[in-house]
């Protein structure tokens, strides 16, 4: 689809399809993210013997990126949404519909309604928590600053030239 052309508006049956796409990513991406940081504690316990080795440097390294790439996911799930970025504040935006959000707890049938009912109203507690929380801009600073550093670096590797 081009950019100058308009999406048609979405019906409740194409939100919710849309909820459930967006969640099933978002789920992906967060399954990668705690692996990540499962990696680098990994990665901290095997360094309790604080030896200055070479794979001892090698495994701090190794949880530093592990735990900048998390930084990294979890600040692109809390951006606001934009064209082809799977978000929290679009899942949550489409949620606050109601019919939206009865026709997603309808389409879930795996536990009893009741039960669907409190996690929803507790995912929407924890969001709105999140949403307001300082920290979450901080993250953001983290996530461009460690972009910007890899693609300055990843210039210079490229061109040769020794970079500041």
């Amino acid at each position: 689809m081009s950019r100058g052309t308009k999406r048609p508006p979405m019906t409740t049956n194409d939100k919710v399809t849309y909820v459930g796409e967006l969640v099933a990513f978002l789920y992906d991406r967060t399954q990668s993210a705690i692996g990540a940081i499962a990696l680098a504690r990994a990665a901290d316990a095997a360094l309790i013997n604080r030896r200055e080795s070479f794979e001892t440097r090698m495994l701090q390294l190794t949880a530093r990126a592990m735990l900048e790439f998390s930084a990294i996911r979890v600040a692109r799930m809390l951006d606001p949404a934009e064209y082809g970025n799977a978000c929290l504040p679009e899942v949550f935006e489409l949620l606050a519909d109601s019919a939206v959000c009865n026709a997603v707890l309808d389409d879930y049938r795996p536990s009893p309604r009741s039960v669907r009912d409190r996690h929803i109203k507790n995912a929407f507690e924890c969001w709105n928590r999140v949403r307001l929380d300082d920290r979450r801009e901080r993250l953001r600073k983290v996530r461009s600053h460690t972009l910007e550093s890899t693609i300055s670096f990843t210039r210079r590797l490229r061109t040769g030239s020794p970079g500041s």
